[in-house]
């Protein structure tokens, strides 16, 4: 199912922030009506909201707000949110766009077999936009089956960004923000009049492998090189970490070894094994059965490099249309900060750094530490990623 806002003919207006964004440290029904109706009395046409997975709300509650909202309103709950130089388990973003945005819900993530060719004509309402943004619910089954139907109908023109909302405790629930209230299961695609510009990065390099996905299901490998998935990754993993891999330890071990999907031009896509499930290994996102995959690893110097070397990118491309910033969209991913874990704070740095030596000082960064990232980083196709960094710099009023 799918439900489409307003048409919106996308005119060509500025990406403006509507008031400095603040955090709220509290989740309470009355102080979020009472800061949004601020952000509307100023102009704001649209509303992206980021909640951190440890914030105290009520979610009945919530949903009567959300339902009442007389603009789009789109985001989620993720284990983290970023405000400047600083993230946050607890907290509330609320960023008021000065343009409209679109919002398609797109429902069944979680269904077998679910197909989304029903939805295309919906998203052909977006084609217009400069930027699709898509936030799914994280742990979903069907989430690159979402974004394969959204790119065959809008294809590369648009700049796309995004990630997967929902908790480190890995239990399912409401976790997406829509008009229609919290949703489960579902992916908002949003469409919006200007386009961003990204940067995509993500440090890790190859350990072993390559190594042929025998058999996969959706976001689980069950056999590599036609052996237990979790027998092969044990034997690379184990001897490093200097432990047996259990479930229960699985997820703090593995953060440090990610996969690679390795890519027609010898790139890697990353995929985060999170659960161990007997020889069944689970990802964020899917991993296609005969693909090479690869374990990665990672330093603390080669992350934040990357993210560095992201928003460089970012920022001389809109330097060179003779454009400044008026702010900065950051989705990184959790297990990014979870390995640099004090370091993360250098990342944030970094970025930080290269918006000030362009002149931008006064960006606002802001965004979400996500289970999943989502972003066209070249003109062929829309990825999920893990553990990757995503920087959208948003274009100001000269745009």
């Amino acid at each position: 199912m799918c439900i489409l806002g307003a048409a919106a003919s996308f005119p060509e207006i500025p990406f403006m922030i509507i008031a400095p964004v603040e955090l709220l440290e509290r989740g309470d029904v009355a102080s979020v009506r009472a800061h949004i109706a601020r952000l509307l009395s100023a102009g704001a046409r649209s509303l992206l909201m980021l909640v951190g997975e440890e914030t105290d709300f009520c979610p009945k509650e919530w949903d009567e707000m959300l339902q009442a909202l007389p603009v789009p309103v789109f985001g989620g709950i993720f284990p983290r949110i970023v405000l400047g130089l600083q993230m946050h388990a607890a907290g509330v973003l609320v960023i008021g766009l000065a343009c409209h945005a679109d919002v398609c819900i797109a429902e069944g993530l979680d269904e077998v077999e679910q197909g989304f060719e029903h939805n295309a004509s919906h998203y052909a309402a977006l084609r217009q936009c400069g930027t699709v943004m898509i936030w799914v619910d994280g742990l979903a089954r069907h989430i690159s089956a979402l974004m394969e139907s959204v790119f065959d109908v809008l294809g590369a023109q648009p700049c796309y960004i995004g990630g997967g909302a929902g908790s480190l405790s890995f239990s399912t629930g409401e976790c997406l923000f829509s008009n229609r209230g919290m949703l489960q299961g579902a992916a908002l695609v949003v469409g919006l009049p200007t386009r961003m510009v990204l940067g995509v990065e993500h440090g890790w390099e190859p350990l072993a492998g390559p190594f042929i996905v025998s058999e996969a299901h959706g976001h689980e490998i069950r056999s590599l090189d036609f052996r237990s998935a979790t027998e092969v990754y044990r034997e690379v993993v184990e001897p490093l970490a200097g432990l047996v891999l259990t479930e229960e330890n699985f997820f703090g071990i593995a953060k440090n070894y990610p996969f690679g999907l390795e890519r027609f031009d010898g790139s890697f896509v990353v995929r985060d094994p999170i659960i161990l499930d007997g020889d069944t290994l689970i990802c964020v996102g899917d991993v296609p059965s005969q693909a090479c995959l690869h374990v990665l690893r990672g330093e603390e110097a080669s992350l934040i490099r990357a993210a560095s070397t992201g928003s460089m990118q970012a920022v001389q491309i809109v330097q060179a249309q003779g454009h400044g910033v008026a702010g900065a969209l950051l989705v990184d991913c959790i297990g990014r900060a979870l390995f640099l874990e004090d370091g993360y704070g250098e990342e944030l740095a970094a970025v930080n750094a290269v918006l000030v030596n362009a002149g931008q000082a006064h960006t606002p960064i802001f965004g979400a530490l996500t289970l999943g990232e989502i972003a066209n980083p070249g003109d062929y196709s829309l990825e999920l990623f893990n553990k990757t960094f995503v920087l959208g710099l948003m274009p100001d009023a000269n745009a």
